[in-house]
């Protein structure tokens, strides 16, 4: 059937009538004139014009050939010179050419005419044979190629002995060609299945065991194949058992454990757990061995073992507060050693008088730089370390008289170049701590207590001295990340300021009390132009502070707002409250340690356990929204959000009047407008829509025993139904392995971090990791 398909697009009309033998001579035939016309063809063309091959050719062929080889008889004869003549008219190339190279190429004309004579004549063999198939015109052996085709399938067509008439039915018939096809592609699949089925199971049975279908898989008979399969289907549940039993006896005896495979197969032991039993006892033996030549492991006890962690977090501990003490020992030493000299016995008076008077004291410049009434090495020896702003160092300690060892810039990101030089040149080693990533020095610290508020719009940037030292001196990351008891608050700023590299740790468990939250506010309107408030967004404020107050009071609140106005509007809708919720106002007065209301530009360095982050800005009443967010918007504007959604210890709240989805990105260049759509994006999915968070589904083990213990943990029969994921957390530090709550999303029972440095450790439980 499948040669059938393989029939020629074109076959001679009566192939089905035809005598295969004189079908060949006739193609035989064919072939040799053919040839002829290939072989001279060619060359008549180049020489001479289509003329040539006129009804007198052959006449003309006959004289040339009787002319004498002599020339000197032949140029006597005129007829010569006729026909010579008249080849000469014939000839396409004029080079010279000799007598015999004519007679040659006229015997060669002569052949070709005479063969395309017998082309166009209608008794031509191959012509009567193969019908439309052949052309008269044919000059070359590759023209034969649909008549060889054709003949050649009809020779192998004879072998299999099929009835004509069905063939001729299949051959004439596209539709039935395509059935045809569709049958025998369908029937090789089937063909195929068997023979890999009665492969494999051969592959797993001696054949002693499958008698059935032991003479061959491919010759058996369709009633043998059924019946064997109807047994082999009954006693399929079988079928894993004696599969399993043959792995585990050839993984044994390639282990050269055929001893041991002789105990268990005499045994009644169940063979899924021959290999299991193998790898406890060589397990078992390792570990014997292994104790033998470690006694500290031979005599290992659990309780002692964690006696000695307690112990040695308790002396960690310790040597913190050793390190305290030590201190204050070496301040007093020197104290002691100082009030014996003429110096303090001469200073000391000084202050005295100073400390009794109720008027007229010395001015404090005064007093620590003169050298006849001051104190300067009395005030350094009693206190070795002074906090002052660059302002007061300016003003109140002169160069000349009163120099240190070593000068702390802290929050040196807000600290212009120009208003720290002074302070610089009065030390001798100078170390600049701050963030790069946060406010910058803005014209707001130059101004007085008193003066309005700066306009947001007109806000100005200044370089500061970490800027100036980053440029050529060796800096130190701090990397550990203390603030934050839920991992999602400073998740956001370590992604997108940090590149992930903050140490934080993970919680194991969703706390409403922790975490990023979103409360949107709808029906909140902008007032620009005017108050430039969002009066409704900052009632929506008041009201969770009164909600913070009644249920949470014991912890602190901090709310920020992204300019002055808004916190003004804050600071009047508390009040409007506070009217009717007396614990609302006397939770919020001025200096209250528990509570705090800034903008934005505001709050570096402050923190509090609750964070309420005011974005104020929103559409305004005619439904426009403007992408000016006011410091935001400026060079350096992203640095003032991340201080605003670092400030929290526990829990953040975002209210804002728009979405991420109301910031059309396309109309800004602004990067803190851009991170201010992603963080609206962020809170509104409660911290879970981030980059790299939470943990990643592919498995990942930083060390062959994670590995090991993942693998142990995934075989336990009591732990199938649990999922474990590995690497769990958005930072630098994450938990290797955690088995995770099947019904709370984000919620682990059970984790294990192999890094067991001692720091950890105490980190861990400083910030109450459970």
């Amino acid at each position: 059937m499948s040669y059938v398909l393989k029939a020629p697009i074109e076959l001679p009309v009566n192939w089905t009538r035809m005598d295969i033998s004189i079908a060949q001579n006739a193609f035989a035939k064919l072939k040799a004139d053919v040839q002829v016309i290939e072989d001279f063809q060619p060359h008549l063309k180049q020489r001479y014009s289509s003329e040539l091959f006129s009804p007198e050719l052959s006449k003309l062929s006959e004289r040339y050939q009787k002319y004498s080889r002599f020339w000197f008889v032949r140029i006597f004869n005129p007829s010569y010179w006729r026909d010579r003549k008249r080849l000469q008219k014939l000839r396409i190339t004029k080079h010279p050419i000799s007598h015999n190279e004519l007679k040659r190429d006229l015997a060669q004309a002569v052949q070709v005419q005479s063969v395309r004579n017998q082309f166009s004549q209608s008794n031509y063999l191959a012509h009567r044979i193969f019908g439309t198939l052949f052309n008269s015109q044919i000059s070359q052996q590759s023209e034969l190629q649909t008549v060889e085709h054709a003949l050649s399938w009809l020779i192998g067509l004879q072998q299999y002995a099929l009835p004509v008439d069905c063939v001729q039915n299949v051959v004439s018939s596209p539709s039935q060609r395509r059935d045809l096809a569709q049958f025998i592609q369908q029937l090789k699949l089937n063909c195929d299945q068997i023979r890999k089925g009665l492969d494999f199971l051969l592959s797993h049975f001696d054949k002693n065991d499958v008698a059935d279908c032991n003479s061959s898989p491919h010759t058996i008979s369709f009633a043998d194949l059924k019946t064997f399969l109807d047994v082999a289907q009954t006693e399929l549940p079988y079928f894993q058992e004696w599969l399993t039993y043959r792995e585990t006896c050839e993984r044994l005896e390639n282990l050269g454990c055929k001893k041991f495979l002789d105990v268990l197969r005499s045994s009644r032991l169940n063979s899924e757990l021959w290999f299991p039993v193998l790898e406890k006892l060589i397990y078992q033996t390792c570990l014997d061995s292994i104790l033998a030549r470690k006694p500290e492991l031979k005599n290992f006890r659990l309780e002692v073992h964690e006696r000695q962690i307690r112990e040695f977090t308790r002396l960690d501990y310790s040597q913190l507060d050793v390190a305290r003490e030590r201190l204050k020992c070496f301040h007093a030493e020197g104290w002691q050693s100082f009030e014996k000299t003429s110096i303090a016995q001469s200073e000391l008076p000084r202050l005295r008088r100073e400390a009794t008077k109720k008027r007229q004291h010395l001015p404090i410049r005064k007093l620590l730089n003169d050298k006849q009434k001051g104190i300067q090495n009395l005030a350094k020896t009693l206190k070795p370390c002074w906090m002052m702003s660059p302002l007061s160092v300016s003003q109140y300690i002169d160069p000349n008289v009163i120099h240190f060892d070593v000068l702390i810039f802290d929050e040196a990101s807000q600290l212009r170049t120009e208003d720290v030089v002074s302070s610089i040149i009065r030390s001798d080693q100078v170390i600049v701590m701050g963030d790069r990533k946060q406010l910058p020095p803005t014209a707001f610290f130059s101004t007085s207590d008193n003066e309005e508020d700066i306009d947001d719009e007109n806000d100005a940037s200044y370089e500061s001295i970490l800027d100036e030292c980053s440029n050529f001196m060796f800096g130190r990351t701090l990397k550990w990340h203390y603030r934050s008891q839920d991992e999602r608050l400073i998740a956001f700023s370590n992604l997108h300021f940090y590149d992930s590299q903050l140490v934080t740790f993970p919680n194991p468990i969703q706390n409403p009390d922790l975490g990023v939250w979103f409360k949107h506010v709808p029906d909140g309107v902008y007032d620009r132009g005017g108050r430039r408030d969002n009066r409704r967004e900052a009632a929506t404020v008041a009201q969770l502070t009164l909600k913070h107050v009644q249920l949470n009071s014991d912890q602190s609140l901090g709310i920020i707002a992204f300019s002055e106005a808004q916190a003004d509007a804050i600071q009047e809708q508390i009040e409007i409250l506070g009217r009717d919720y007396p614990n609302l106002e006397a939770f919020c007065r001025d200096n209250s340690p528990q509570f705090f209301l800034k903008a934005l530009e505001n709050v570096q360095g402050d923190e509090r356990d609750v964070i309420l982050l005011s974005v104020g800005y929103a559409r305004d009443p005619q439904g426009k929204l403007s992408l000016n967010f006011g410091p935001l918007n400026k060079k350096g504007g992203e640095r003032r959000l991340n201080v605003a959604i670092t400030r929290a210890k526990s829990k953040i709240t975002l209210v804002s009047s728009i979405l991420a989805s109301d910031i059309d990105l396309t109309r800004t260049q602004s990067e803190g407008v851009r991170l201010l759509h992603d963080y609206l994006e962020y809170a509104a999915s409660g911290g879970e829509r981030l980059q790299g968070n939470s943990y990643t589904d592919n498995l990942h083990f930083d060390s062959p025993l994670e590995e090991d213990i993942y693998h142990t943990i995934r075989q336990h029969s009591l732990l199938q139904e649990y999922i474990i994921r590995t690497q769990v957390g958005c930072s630098g530090y994450r938990i290797d392995l955690a088995i995770a709550h099947n019904n709370r999303l984000g919620e682990f029972y059970w984790g294990l971090s192999a890094m067991a440095h001692h720091i950890i450790v105490r980190l861990q439980q400083e910030i109450e990791i459970v």
